[in-house]
């Protein structure tokens, strides 16, 4: 069968089909196209596993599944320009069958999955994050540009579990590589690993039964922690750094606040891009009067401050439907607590990633770098390491060694302000000229474990000593990895929430 659409059935429908039947329909449509087919009747004898009378749907990937009893499957999209259905029949009880229509669409018309060709995406089981839909199946098909290679994460996984053969009937299968081969084959409720695809295409293929239904999950295509310019290694030791080559840590945000008018943005914080919808900053950022999300706007591919110096096609700036502290944050109320100094940002629009934009990579939960090792603070913050702030005009960077929990937590130090959720960086002593400063509060400070892993926000700027230089008072961090969980159960929630509305 050819063409831009046509209908196809069983023998006899309406009526009953024959025993023993051996039926085959393979359809083509024009090149660039994909078949859309849909069930309006469907009606078979009802067996365990399809053992008997049964529908049998491929594409030029794999199957799309095997079908039975009285439910349609839900509408289903070919992976390319062919579609091949096999009908079988046993020698017992026969029912009235089924009737079909089939049409060539585009793949931006796919009614469960999607297509990818950004450096970043996110895809999600259908009716996320209610159950998903029974006898569904969802197909997103990723092409990112030459020479790089694509890594999928799952933020959440809840599919039903294996059956008592120790089969997935519901699953989320991965494919890449040369021809397109299995990279394997997940259910149950545990987040599969991260995928990495060797290549630049990959196809995510989710199939579920009538059966059981389960939440599902949700999880993005993601290349983060690799800038696509290289940042400087440089580790001079001058107050706040040296300037960042422009663009080299794509992840850097701008917070800038208009809390009244006509009073213009102005930049308060620095804050991690870890999603196309999402910001990782700190706490402190949105004390009182600033908690209003209508008073912040997040601009990303920054490196001056004043815009009209950057290209305009380089910088984006998006507005703010969500801010979300962590609700053990108390500093407001009890100043010698700055613990749980963690916040998330919900953008109002996805961000479109660029060269100049892309997210950073969270570290693995509890993941501790060794002290000495060296990390990199960025922002804006104070170039003279005054009592008096002063904005820098270009994004700066500085090497920051780790300094040992117990040597920081020493009276001479930061003693029992210091906490286990808190990283403490930076040098010892003030000839030694480096800190983050004022400005920078709730930018990221970035680590790369080792040379050929990305780069991940292990640390979120949080306090220093005033004026930024002063002798055993190195900065402090918020600790990223003490944190995963609630990142992603309140990134969890806000989305559901927000689908309610």
């Amino acid at each position: 069968m050819t063409g831009e659409s046509g209908v196809l059935s069983s023998m006899g429908h309406p009526g009953s089909y024959s025993n023993g039947a051996r039926c085959q329909w393979h359809i083509k449509v024009p090149d660039g196209k994909l078949v859309h087919l849909r069930f309006h009747n469907f009606s078979l004898e009802d067996t365990q596993l399809c053992l008997n009378d049964k529908v049998t749907i491929n594409d030029s990937l794999a199957s799309l599944g095997t079908y039975c009893s009285h439910m349609p499957p839900q509408d289903l999209v070919s992976i390319g320009d062919r579609l091949s259905l096999y009908f079988t029949s046993n020698n017992k009880v026969v029912d009235t069958g089924f009737r079909a229509s089939w049409k060539a669409v585009d793949p931006s018309e796919v009614p469960c999955g999607g297509v990818f060709s950004s450096d970043q995406g996110e895809l999600a089981s259908p009716n996320w994050p209610n159950d998903y839909l029974d006898q569904a199946v969802c197909t997103w098909h990723i092409s990112i540009p030459a020479a790089k290679n694509i890594h999928i994460v799952f933020t959440h996984f809840e599919v039903q579990a294996v059956n008592q053969l120790g089969q997935c009937v519901d699953y989320v299968e991965i494919y890449g590589g040369a021809g397109l081969t299995s990279q394997g084959r997940f259910c149950g409720f545990a987040p599969p690993p991260e995928v990495t695809v060797l290549g630049n295409t990959a196809v995510v293929r989710f199939l579920s039964n009538k059966a059981n239904v389960e939440k599902g999950f949700r999880g993005w295509p993601e290349t983060c922690g690799r800038p696509a310019v290289p940042p400087s290694n440089a580790t001079l030791r001058v107050v706040n750094g040296v300037e960042a080559v422009p663009h080299s840590w794509p992840w850097q945000v701008s917070m800038q606040a208009s809390p009244f008018n006509p009073i213009p943005y102005m930049h308060g914080c620095g804050g991690s891009l870890i999603h196309e919808e999402w910001i990782l900053t700190a706490a402190h950022c949105f004390m009182a009067p600033l908690g209003n999300p209508a008073y912040w706007r997040m601009c990303l591919g920054k490196h001056h401050m004043n815009s009209s110096r950057d290209l305009p096609s380089h910088e984006a700036c998006y507005k703010v439907d969500g801010i979300i502290r962590h609700k053990g944050f108390v500093y407001e109320q009890d100043k010698t607590d700055i613990t749980n100094d963690i916040a998330l940002v919900h953008l109002s629009a996805a961000v479109n990633m660029t060269r100049e934009i892309s997210p950073v990579c969270l570290p693995v939960p509890g993941a501790l770098m060794p002290a000495g090792k060296p990390c990199y603070v960025t922002g804006w913050g104070d170039e003279k390491g005054s009592l008096f702030p002063v904005v820098s005009e270009k994004l700066n960077q500085a090497a920051l060694p780790l300094v040992p929990f117990a040597t920081c937590s020493k009276p001479a130090y930061w003693w029992d302000t210091l906490r286990p959720s808190m990283i403490c960086a930076g040098y010892e002593s003030p000839d030694e000229l480096k800190s983050a400063c004022q400005g920078d509060s709730g930018g990221p400070f970035a680590c790369q474990p080792s040379a050929s892993d990305p780069w991940e926000v292990h640390g979120i700027v949080s306090f220093g000593a005033f004026g930024c230089i002063k002798d055993k008072k190195p900065s402090v961090f918020t600790r990223v990895s003490s944190f995963n969980d609630w990142i992603d159960d309140n990134m969890k929630r806000f989305i559901y929430e927000k689908s309610l509305n």
